[in-house]
């Protein structure tokens, strides 16, 4: 594994990006790894993000971050007033599709999974995943790379392009909790409008479900940008699972270099040096070939 300090690097099969600058931002749905962030359910408890999110509103409300848990609690995480209404207490309040809730757990167990599909629906409908990393591994070209047959592409990380909306994947054990306490939901410390997710809605989602994942994902070193699908500059028809391809431009100043694999094409290469060669924006993009030797791989500068 070789570190890339100050570029971010992306693998792919091939440099199609050549052709326009166009590159794909891809729905949660269809990474493999889209049920990483699965959530941690906890019923009438509180989560460690639950106690994050009320220390950082604590801190901006001016009454300071170090308080003791049940000072949280009492000012910030609990509703106010404190009581509530229960499918045993007010059975007609809660009646869903055809039959009512009979208990307030079997409740609020529906909503806190209703909040994480509504989560999931809006994310895999509305947001768009641009996925580096800063690190040159085997395994990186392996799975992203096309077993070396394909490229990596080199961009520079002090870009304006990566300034502000850059963001590293963190790599826990500890799943993403959704918690329901008092009638409140949280998922990711975020709380939800209880009434909003029963009408199918949910303002925006948690960021804590696209920025993490578990340790066996670790060794891939992700960042991630995310963008709107909406503002996505062209949509190109369908991969082959099915899903959309919604292609987003990034600034042709921010590409560094192309590298060939070893096992790349000698066709694909030639036709990339020509498409890099008769267009003005990639005319300061350097271009390597990895070739294979007895003790290793060596990479040639080729422009």
């Amino acid at each position: 594994m070789v570190e890339w300090n100050g570029f971010f690097l992306k693998f792919m099969p091939s440099p199609l990006f050549l052709e326009n600058g166009l590159f794909r931002f891809t729905q949660p749905k269809a990474f493999e790894d889209e049920q990483e962030a699965l959530p941690d359910w906890r019923y009438e408890s509180f989560a460690k993000e639950d106690y994050e999110v009320a220390a950082s509103d604590a801190e901006a409300l001016g009454i300071g971050r170090d308080l003791p848990k049940d000072i949280l609690e009492t000012a910030l995480m609990y509703p106010f007033p404190a009581h509530r209404f229960t499918p045993e207490t007010a059975p007609g309040l809660f009646r869903m599709d055809k039959e009512p809730f009979k208990t307030e757990e079997e409740h609020d167990t529906w909503i806190a999974k209703r909040a994480v599909e509504l989560c999931q629906e809006k994310a895999d409908k509305e947001v768009g995943i641009f996925s580096l990393t800063k690190v040159e591994s085997n395994l990186m070209w392996k799975k992203y790379g096309g077993e070396r047959s394909g490229v990596m592409i080199c961009f520079d990380a002090d870009h304006p392009f990566f300034q502000s909306e850059m963001r590293e994947v963190e790599y826990t054990e500890s799943p993403i909790s959704v918690s329901v306490n008092s009638g409140w939901v949280r998922i990711g410390g975020q709380r939800l409008n209880v009434d909003d997710v029963r009408d199918g809605y949910i303002e925006r989602v948690p960021p804590r479900l696209l920025f993490q994942k578990r340790l066996g994902w670790a060794e891939e070193r992700e960042w991630r940008r995310l963008e709107l699908l909406e503002n996505a500059e062209k949509q190109a028809g369908r991969d082959y699972n099915g899903h959309d391809v919604y292609l987003f431009r990034v600034p042709a100043a921010a590409v560094v270099a192309v590298f060939y694999g070893s096992c790349a094409a000698d066709e694909m290469v030639q036709e990339g040096l020509h498409k890099i060669d008769q267009s003005m924006q990639w005319q300061h993009v350097h271009v390597f070939k990895y070739e294979a030797k007895p003790d290793g791989e060596r990479r040639t500068k080729i422009r």
